[in-house]
């Protein structure tokens, strides 16, 4: 399990709060970071302990944070199901926290919202392209079902 991710910025500070030793002891790892970005009310903390999405694949979970308590309106403004964002990888942590910076810091909502469309983009072509697969799917079984139907009537007949 790695608990170490490097988010060193000049644009925001990085405090690291990390599992003391009998709790690693009794299974409870756990390690947190708080992102506080510099000049505003806004952070991003980013957990990976038992029990957040996306610690059973190694990955990590992060929310935004607005004067240092949870921001419950990130599901609205980014279209989520939750106030949170689980199995991210490193790089789509960093990615996360460019876009809460340049959307909620710099109010550049321009910029976040191409990012997102791509991104929407990307999850439409894979949905598209899972749907296509299960329509060749079904049509094989409906063939495949067709012919069996045919030699069972067939048999039957005979």
């Amino acid at each position: 399990m790695n608990f170490e991710l490097d988010l060193t910025d000049e644009r925001w500070d990085v405090r690291k709060e990390a599992s003391d030793r009998q709790q690693v002891i009794e299974g409870r790892d756990y390690v947190r970071y708080v992102v506080s970005f510099k000049n505003s009310e806004y952070g991003v903390s980013i957990i990976k302990n038992y029990g957040s999405y996306g610690y059973d694949d190694d990955q990590w979970e992060i929310g935004l944070l607005k004067d240092g308590k949870l921001y419950d309106k990130l599901h609205r403004d980014f279209h989520l199901g939750d106030d949170v964002i689980g199995w991210l990888t490193d790089e789509e942590v960093k990615e996360w926290i460019e876009k809460f910076y340049s959307l909620y810091v710099l109010k550049e909502p321009k910029a976040v919202l191409r990012s997102e469309i791509a991104r929407l983009q990307d999850e439409l072509d894979e949905l598209a392209y899972d749907t296509s697969c299960i329509v060749d799917r079904l049509n094989n079984a409906k063939e495949a079902l067709n012919t069996l139907s045919n030699e069972f009537v067939e048999e039957a007949l005979h």
